[in-house]
């Protein structure tokens, strides 16, 4: 089973943090994109940790930003 969106496969980004170590998980199509909301979202420097297909979880998951917008 794979999430689509807007007709689009989907896939979960972890990105960290690089000054305090924090996670944010961002869903999108691609990982342009999703670096693209990252960059939207902080001034933080980060890199991207890892990223799966929603159909590889094995749980739930709770998608969470914890990386400061300044």
């Amino acid at each position: 089973c794979f999430t689509l969106l807007n007709g689009r496969f989907m896939k979960i980004y972890k990105f960290k943090d690089s000054v305090d170590g924090h996670f944010a998980f961002i869903l999108a199509s691609g990982e342009k994109q999703a670096t693209q909301q990252m960059s939207l979202l902080t001034s933080v420097p980060f890199t991207l940790y890892d990223s799966k297909n929603v159909s590889e979880l094995k749980k739930p998951l709770v998608i969470r930003n914890e990386i400061l917008p300044f």
